[in-house]
């Protein structure tokens, strides 16, 4: 707001004048660019019913939340045995926690017992990561229904996790 004084010594209060669309408010002409942008959004992740499914590891990367490592490793997901071929859903997540600081897994940790799966003829204690990829694994399926605050997820925004590495098939 600013103040205009008239002839007569009177004072009022003058509202600016809105800034035209395309124009910043200095008047430059130029579009500001915080004004227009677009967004980009990563693809919904997939939600399929809770269950125990044949899968194939696709990729692993490791990932960083609040400062915490973890593992998350992407699985295609079979309708019945991966030899009928039916995908029923693709990348669906798998989280296992990393330690920090270089330390070693502790052995009942959920990523432990997946190399373990591995067989008795790798090496258990530097595994690289990329040995758990293309690979056939049963897993189980569960639906994530909360969030990190465990607060309830609207339906739409709901996914499915794989909640733990069974078996290796193949």
């Amino acid at each position: 707001m600013t103040t205009v004084k008239l002839a007569d010594s009177a004072a009022i209060e003058a509202r600016p004048k809105p800034a035209r669309a395309g124009a910043s408010a200095i008047g430059s002409g130029r579009r500001d660019p915080d004004d227009h942008f677009v967004l980009t959004v990563e693809n919904p992740r997939p939600k399929i019913p809770p269950a125990v499914y044949e899968a194939v590891s696709t990729a692993v990367r490791r990932r960083r939340y609040h400062n915490r490592l973890f593992l998350e490793a992407l699985f295609d997901i079979f309708d019945g045995p991966i030899v009928n071929g039916v995908v029923i859903a693709r990348s669906v997540p798998g989280f296992f926690n990393l330690p920090n600081d270089g330390r070693r897994l502790g052995r009942s940790s959920r990523l432990a017992r997946w190399i373990q799966l591995l067989g008795p003829g790798m090496r258990q204690d530097r595994v690289p990561v990329q040995t758990l990829t293309e690979k056939y694994w049963r897993v189980r399926v569960v639906t994530v229904d909360v969030d990190g605050q465990q607060q309830p997820l609207s339906a739409a925004n709901q996914y499915s996790k794989v909640a733990a590495v069974l078996e290796r098939l193949a």
